[in-house]
């Protein structure tokens, strides 16, 4: 094992250590105010800069930029803990579930969940939480329970413009560009529809782009995909796929779009709340003349 390895292996079991300490000492000790905090001291210390904030987090933000050219704070935070999710300790996650302020709690929660926990370890410790949290969506905001948010991911899978996405738009615990491929593929080989980026107006990317965007950040490692999706029997499918193989080899993209503009094959294309029922061809050919009809920039990560 190497000196890296054996210092982030120390880190976890000194984390997970510390956890399960505070956990029997709040059981079994509960008189001992003073210790409990200090051991809750020690814990904190221990987590990632990103954790922290979002123990502190005074409100639910969703993505949505207010008048400021900044993403929310508190989203920010929960972005940038996503973005570890192979990388983060379980049992900080559920330190920060159990003792975050009530934004914080949701937070861990989808974390929790997106790291591939069962919604009893998830959503399911907040169900009856009936603590009062402020749900803000850029200049909107309106007043709401932790309860409330809990239920409406476990029943729908998402709280109002805030998406509980799949666990393969968020930078999976995959080794090579091949398992990444495979795990996003299965999001596509069936699509029917295409999607420019957002799903209605919830201004929130759709499942199917954040697996074409996961691919298309692969670069020349996901031609085989780009081909694979192209071959497929989905109409939606082929066209994600003469996207992303354009991007990649733009000579055979071009050559391949061509060879469709006579295919009357159905399919739908969808912007925002618009669709619009169109053929393999058309949008081969408003492709061929330079639309964008899948968004390849990440608006999200636009710097103002």
């Amino acid at each position: 094992m190497s000196a890296s390895s054996l210092s982030c292996w120390n880190r976890r079991w000194h984390s997970a250590t510390i956890w399960l300490v505070l956990s029997f000492s709040c059981a079994l000790l509960p008189c001992f105010s003073s210790g409990h905090s200090e051991m809750q001291e020690s814990i904190e210390r221990l987590l990632p800069d990103c954790l922290r904030q979002l123990l502190t987090a005074d409100s639910f933000e969703d993505s949505v930029r207010g008048e400021s050219p900044d993403p929310p704070k508190n989203y920010a935070a929960y972005l940038a803990a996503a973005k570890l999710i192979p990388n983060l300790v379980t049992e900080n996650l559920l330190y920060v579930r159990d003792h975050a302020l009530p934004a914080g709690r949701i937070y861990a929660a989808v974390l929790l969940k997106q790291s591939g926990q069962t919604d009893t370890a998830s959503f399911g410790k907040l169900l009856n939480d009936k603590a009062p949290v402020k749900y803000l969506s850029g200049c909107k905001g309106m007043p709401t329970t932790v309860a409330g948010v809990a239920h409406g991911f476990v029943e729908k899978g998402r709280y109002f413009n805030f998406t509980l996405v799949n666990y393969c738009t968020l930078p999976p615990p995959l080794t090579t560009p091949a398992a990444v491929q495979a795990t996003c593929l299965t999001s596509l080989m069936s699509q029917n529809t295409v999607q420019h980026y957002e799903v209605g107006d919830s201004n929130q990317p759709s499942d199917a782009w954040l697996a074409f965007h996961l691919l298309l950040n692969q670069g020349n490692n996901a031609k085989p995909a780009a081909l694979s999706l192209a071959n497929s029997k989905s109409a939606g499918a082929r066209i994600y796929g003469a996207v992303l193989l354009r991007q990649i080899d733009s000579v055979r993209g071009k050559k391949l779009l061509k060879s469709w503009i006579g295919d009357k094959s159905t399919v739908n294309y969808s912007w925002g709340c618009e669709k619009q029922e169109s053929t393999v061809g058309a949008l081969s050919e408003r492709l061929l003349k330079g639309e964008e009809l899948i968004l390849l920039t990440d608006p999200r990560t636009k710097k103002h």
